[in-house]
């Protein structure tokens, strides 16, 4: 095998693969033996059929086979030799064979810029101090508390945003009967009247009222019209809020009060640092971006800003504008998305960084639970979007690229 290796430019190379006639039928020749021995021919023995014979039967398959497993031989063997990294598939020019001849194949292909004295390692950054504050952790326990009240009977006069079980009929419909009514007064879903004549009254009492009901209200007999109603409040209740004291610490799974505002601390602390850490990361990158100039590959390049703009399309403020336009806005922000993309995949190269199974399963269920999906719907999801997860697992690749950099960066705090 022979090949050579054409510069169209930086980013795209065209390359010629040849090899000779007798390499190749070697190879289908070998091939063939193999078939033979597992081929059961009528008149023959298992495995003893003339090669001629398998030839004229399999040949064409196996001269298919064979140059199937060949060809990605060559081609990687040359990516190998070269250090050339694909960003493409490649487009053949010419595919030139016939059984007994030399083997010839004209391709270009596209592939991964060199990047001169690129060096991620040891940047200096400066990331935000984080603490906690006291009034953080008291937001925090009060959203607990608020997330665990309740509504409970209470033995007093209605006040505003109590829950009241009630019936009521309507004269003007025959003392049409509305029973087991769940009103939250105060609340939008009432005409406000009919909160007021509740208000300062108690269970067990009967309020007589006239009511505008607005259109568009939820019980249609009602919509839009003016009402004598009798009312039956059959019970009371109130929201109430569990006290802050140890015993709401155990409901919550902890021994005491103390020891429940220790972890929220942490957890408040933690988040903190990991958004601080995420603002870092952002930033690194985008120094990165900016430091090391080099030509990107024009197929990605496309593919980011055809992305941008199916994106922007979507969106009010740019609706007036015309492709060409949105292409133009945005090419200078895809430029830098394929940059970032390239410095990220040769970190990830150089660390071997890979995406497991295991992982993408993870992030396919974290997502699933934020978007109310299950895992097997978001999966369908993407097949129908992007014909497959690639294009997960590689957004959590340049992820650890990103977490690799910040690894080895000199991180301090502004404190400091």
């Amino acid at each position: 095998m022979h090949c050579t290796v054409e510069d169209i430019s930086i980013t795209k190379k065209r390359i010629t693969i040849g090899a000779a006639s007798d390499e190749i039928e070697k190879e289908i020749q070998k091939s063939l033996q193999e078939l033979r021995t597992k081929s059961k021919i009528p008149g023959f023995r298992p495995g003893k059929a003339p090669v001629s014979l398998i030839d004229k039967k399999y040949g064409k398959e196996v001269e298919k086979d064979t140059l199937d497993r060949l060809v990605p031989e060559y081609y990687n063997s040359i990516l190998k030799e070269h250090d050339l990294h694909p960003v493409s598939n490649p487009h053949f020019e010419s595919n030139s064979y016939e059984r007994k001849s030399d083997l010839k194949l004209v391709f270009t292909v596209e592939v991964r810029p060199p990047v001169e004295g690129f060096n991620y390692k040891g940047m200096d950054v400066l990331e935000d101090e984080v603490k906690v504050e006291d009034d953080e952790i008291d937001t925090f326990l009060n959203r607990l508390l608020k997330s665990k009240a309740a509504y409970e009977p209470v033995d007093r006069l209605i006040e505003l945003e109590d829950l009241v079980i009630l019936d009521f009929t309507v004269a003007e419909q025959e003392n049409k009967a509305y029973n087991d009514q769940y009103i939250k007064v105060g609340a939008d879903e009432y005409p406000k009247e009919f909160s007021d004549a509740l208000i300062g009254k108690g269970k067990g009492q009967e309020v007589k009222t006239q009511i505008t009901f607005p259109q568009g209200f939820s019980k249609e007999g009602l919509a839009g019209k003016t009402v004598s109603l009798s009312i039956n409040i059959k019970e009371v209740k109130s929201l109430v809020t569990p006290a802050l004291d140890d015993e709401f610490a155990k409901d919550m799974g902890h021994d005491t009060l103390a020891a429940l505002k220790e972890v929220l601390q942490k957890n408040i602390l933690n988040f903190k640092k990991d958004n601080a850490a995420k603002a870092v990361k952002g930033e690194i990158v985008k120094t990165l971006v900016e430091k090391y100039d080099f030509p990107v590959p024009e197929s990605h390049l496309e593919s980011e800003l055809n992305a941008l703009v199916k994106n922007a399309k979507s969106m009010k403020e740019y609706s007036e504008k015309s492709e060409d336009e949105l292409k133009v806005h945005f090419r200078e922000e895809a430029v830098k998305n394929v940059k970032a993309m390239v410095l990220l995949d040769i970190v990830g190269e150089e660390n071997k960084i890979v995406v497991s199974d295991k992982e993408l399963q993870d992030r396919l269920i974290l997502m699933a639970q934020a978007m109310s999906m299950t895992p097997e719907a978001l999966v369908q999801f993407y097949a129908n979007r992007d014909g497959s997860l690639e294009a997960l697992r590689y957004t959590i690749f340049r992820e650890k690229a990103v977490d690799e950099i910040y690894s080895k960066a000199n991180v301090k705090t502004k404190s400091e």
